[in-house]
């Protein structure tokens, strides 16, 4: 014979799973993923970047300046008597690079 106590909490536990309903898949959404929306700068500023093996250049417009900064990619540090050249439509020209991070 079974003890009581137990012929109930078998009984309650099999009601407990009969009353869960399982979760079905629904609609054609897809949750790949798919392609991530381009990150948008927060300052407001128009800016650019280029990087490559050796360097990172970041160049930013802060009102009718544009700044360049110009670091090395494995350490980050300033590539100092760096020589740039800026070109847009007819105008060209030799730019300096800035370093505010100097010591």
């Amino acid at each position: 014979m079974i003890p009581k106590k137990l012929l109930l909490s078998l009984m309650l536990s099999g009601m407990c799973f009969m009353s869960t309903s399982p979760a079905f898949a629904h609609g054609d959404e897809d949750h790949s993923g798919g392609a991530k929306p381009a990150a948008v700068s927060s300052t407001g500023m128009p800016t650019a970047e280029a990087k490559s093996e050796d360097f990172e250049l970041l160049a930013q417009m802060k009102g009718n300046t544009l700044q360049v900064y110009l670091d090395r990619y494995r350490d980050n540090s300033p590539v100092e008597k760096a020589q740039i050249e800026v070109e847009s439509g007819a105008i060209k020209a030799r730019i300096q690079v800035y370093c505010p991070w100097r010591v």
